[in-house]
């Protein structure tokens, strides 16, 4: 039997590598998974006695520079229990997903314990924005990388690391096969703004107050049917309700807000705007071609944290923006002028398709691959010792 260990720290991680893992498990009978996850994938019969979790990613789950810092002791004990995992199971193959800060280090760690382990690290580090210096961490460590922006091959490539490619982006290939079914569903007629405020409690208390104000002022301004607030099922609804009842005082628009748990596709399928924070459901806007505004907050050290370490040359927090280089959709940052975010709004709702024009060349491109079939492919490659077809010889 051949063994992998994978390791997921954020519930992102696990949409891309789980399609991947259940195709492999259909066309590989000697294959068996262990992981890092969450307890609500496994239930699947597909999974039974083929997928075993080592930890539950819910401990990893933790946000910020000071927030990390604060639970060091916690997240060092699920290390430590990690990698004796990993040691003790001795895999064929260590994929590792996103979550550098945390999977870098087991990289490191596993290759000086045993360099026989081959390492496969899904999404690159995002070197091109800050701490470029990984990129040395990645070249001694990791034994082959999968790329999910067309312009991150070239970087790696131009700065001596060969063993490399694009494979094409989960987000929005996930997406656009989603929206295959969502077009099945019949719209309703209601006009429906929705708010995400994010994925971490801290997210959540940071952003949502000031999106219970543009709710404010829009309503006083339009003729909107329902406003919807994204929740994510870690959360408890109580946040969200403390941060309504605080914020609005009117009962009337507390009327029109329903704090809603689907899932985020569904939800962005059938609204009219979006309020974003920046981050993965960036794309998934783009794939369904919403127009929306995007933000970011977050504490104040954390801020100016960020600010240093960040490459000065970045100019953007979207990931679409990030990917074109041009400033295809609104961005407001930290310390945001209302004023200004309820003039954009307004103004992108009366330009609404040229706006979602300039999504066509980017959706296009991120689309052009299938990350499942590129990603198994090189699964094969190193499980099976085929050799890899883009090494430097």
């Amino acid at each position: 039997m051949k063994k992998i260990v994978f390791i997921t720290g954020e519930k992102s991680g696990e949409n891309i590598i789980f399609p991947i893992i259940e195709k492999l498990l259909h066309i590989h009978e000697d294959i068996t998974f262990y992981g890092v996850f969450s307890k609500r994938v496994i239930n699947k019969e597909l999974f039974k006695d083929r997928l075993f979790l080592i930890e539950e990613r819910k401990k990893l789950n933790v946000m910020g520079f000071i927030e990390v810092l604060l639970k060091a002791i916690d997240i060092y004990k699920v290390y430590n229990k990690i990698i004796n995992a990993i040691y003790e199971i001795n895999p064929d193959l260590l994929i590792l997903v996103d979550f550098p800060d945390f999977n870098l280090k087991i990289a490191k760690a596993i290759k000086k314990k045993n360099k026989n382990i081959k390492i496969l690290y899904f999404v690159s580090p995002q070197i091109w924005a800050w701490r470029f210096s990984r990129i040395d961490i990645i070249k001694k460590y990791v034994d082959f990388l999968l790329c999910i922006w067309p312009f991150e091959e070239e970087i790696y490539k131009n700065n001596g690391y060969y063993n490399v490619k694009y494979i094409g982006n989960p987000i929005a290939f996930n997406t656009y096969q989603k929206l295959k079914e969502l077009e099945k569903i019949e719209k309703h007629q209601k006009r429906v703004i929705t708010f995400f405020p994010g994925s971490r409690v801290q997210e959540v208390n940071r952003i949502l107050p000031d999106f219970m104000k543009i709710i404010e002022r829009i309503d006083k301004t339009e003729k909107i049917d329902v406003f919807y607030i994204s929740k994510v099922k870690e959360i408890p609804t109580k946040i969200y309700l403390n941060i309504l009842d605080n914020c609005l005082k009117e009962e009337k628009i507390k009327g029109k807000i329903e704090i809603v748990e689907k899932e985020p596709i569904y939800l962005m399928y059938i609204s009219d705007f979006l309020f974003l924070k920046s981050g993965s459901n960036n794309i998934e806007a783009l794939i369904l071609e919403k127009p929306f505004i995007v933000f970011y907050k977050t504490s104040y050290l954390n801020y100016i944290i960020a600010k240093i370490m960040i490459n000065k040359e970045l100019k953007y927090i979207s990931p679409v923006n990030i990917a074109t280089n041009k400033s295809l959709v609104p961005e407001f940052i930290q310390n945001y002028d209302l004023d200004k975010v309820l003039e954009t709004y307004f103004y992108l709702n009366k330009s609404r398709e040229n706006f979602i024009f300039l999504f066509k060349e980017l959706k296009k491109e991120l689309l052009k691959k299938n990350y499942i079939e590129e990603s198994i492919m090189q699964i094969e490659e190193m499980l099976y010792n085929k050799g890899s077809k883009n090494v430097k010889v």
